[in-house]
């Protein structure tokens, strides 16, 4: 493998880790305290925080990895770093195409994503409420965590595998392979998202579990689509604008 393909896996994980480092300025003590007080009260602030990166770091270098070995080999691609480290694309698009094709599909995105969560407010007015509040994000960790860091876990490293593993099991690839990598990638971010709904809810309906499913999907599809056409950039750009979308929307519902 050459070595710019290890190369573009590094600087992945660096812009990786700079989204998970953004996570220490949120405030997760609505998280921390559904946890045994006495075992929290055993470890120093400073220790706590460290201990909070530990998983999104690792599960960061896992799918570098895995990305790096796999998605060269089914035509995705991170077209504008890898041009800039002298390395051969496929995909001719350019930076501004990327941006020109992230920033209105991520307002869509936006869009679609805050009316399920409108729909989802006017049936469940106190659960919403109370998920809206439950984790305090910020600008900064949404833009950089959920923009990069969750592209780079989930397109670059998670995507790629299974496109990668239906394409053994095919042995041809075509459009299908592509579809069927998006939507189990989406979906599986939108079941991560089921344990914080149990945490926070005292006995949550299927309804309820159906709301935060679909709103969690509906960008995931768009983000992968992007990934497959246009390159990883673009999910970037199309990832960072969904939450410039929403927060403004979100406020005013």
């Amino acid at each position: 493998m050459k070595k710019t393909n290890w190369l573009l896996g590094f600087i992945l994980f660096i812009l990786g880790f700079f989204g998970v480092l953004s996570l220490l300025t949120v405030d997760f003590s609505s998280i921390l305290d559904t946890l045994p007080q006495d075992k929290l009260d055993q470890i120093p602030e400073e220790l706590m925080d460290i201990l909070l990166l530990i998983n999104p770091t690792l599960f960061l270098g896992i799918a570098v990895i895995f990305g790096t070995l796999f998605h060269k080999k089914v035509n995705l691609e991170v077209p504008t770093i890898q041009r800039l480290l002298g390395d051969s694309v496929v995909n001719k698009i350019t930076f501004l195409d990327q941006v020109k094709f992230g920033i209105p599909l991520g307002i869509v995105s936006g869009l679609l994503i805050s009316l399920v969560m409108f729909f989802g407010k006017q049936l469940f007015p106190e659960v919403i409420e109370q998920m809206n509040n439950s984790v305090e994000m910020g600008f900064l960790p949404r833009l950089l965590y959920g923009g990069i860091t969750e592209e780079i876990l989930l397109r670059f490293g998670f995507m790629s595998t299974i496109v990668w593993l239906l394409n053994l099991i095919s042995k041809k690839p075509s459009p299908w392979i592509y579809w069927l990598g998006i939507i189990i990638s989406s979906a599986i971010f939108a079941l991560g998202h089921f344990p914080a709904v149990g945490a926070f809810m005292t006995d949550p309906t299927p309804l309820i579990y159906l709301v935060v499913f679909v709103g969690n999907t509906i960008g995931g599809l768009i983000f992968g689509w992007l990934y497959w056409r246009k390159g990883l950039e673009s999910a970037f750009v199309a990832h960072a604008f969904t939450h410039l979308t929403m927060v403004p929307l979100m406020a005013l519902a």
